[in-house]
């Protein structure tokens, strides 16, 4: 089986679908794996955190994310560091702004 890696970003799954498949012969079967279905969550919906997280619940963070030696991030990935050790740099820490629940906070 062929496998082809698109690496573009989509509006919608439609629009990637239909972008996808445009020049493949009728019948191809095509298999799209995205970040949700990576970590094995459903898609979101309207109500999605409109965080970083972008609802999944999660943001990978490096430890020289963006320099920032204090604030949140910084301190959310020292929190992960002291639980368990990263050989890469980088920590999943919980979206601050949902707080991994994956919905927009009502309060925002």
């Amino acid at each position: 089986m062929e496998k082809k890696i698109f690496d573009k970003t989509y509006d919608n799954m439609e629009d990637a679908v239909e972008d996808i498949t445009k020049d493949l012969p009728e019948g191809t079967e095509i298999e799209i794996v995205d970040r949700y279905s990576a970590l094995g969550i459903p898609r979101p919906g309207d109500d999605c955190c409109k965080g970083q997280c972008e609802g999944t619940g999660f943001v990978p963070i490096h430890r020289d994310h963006e320099n920032d030696e204090e604030g949140p991030w910084h301190d959310l990935w020292l929190e992960c560091e002291k639980e368990s050790p990263t050989d890469d740099g980088y920590h999943f820490v919980t979206c601050p702004r949902c707080k991994g629940k994956r919905v927009e906070p009502e309060d925002n």
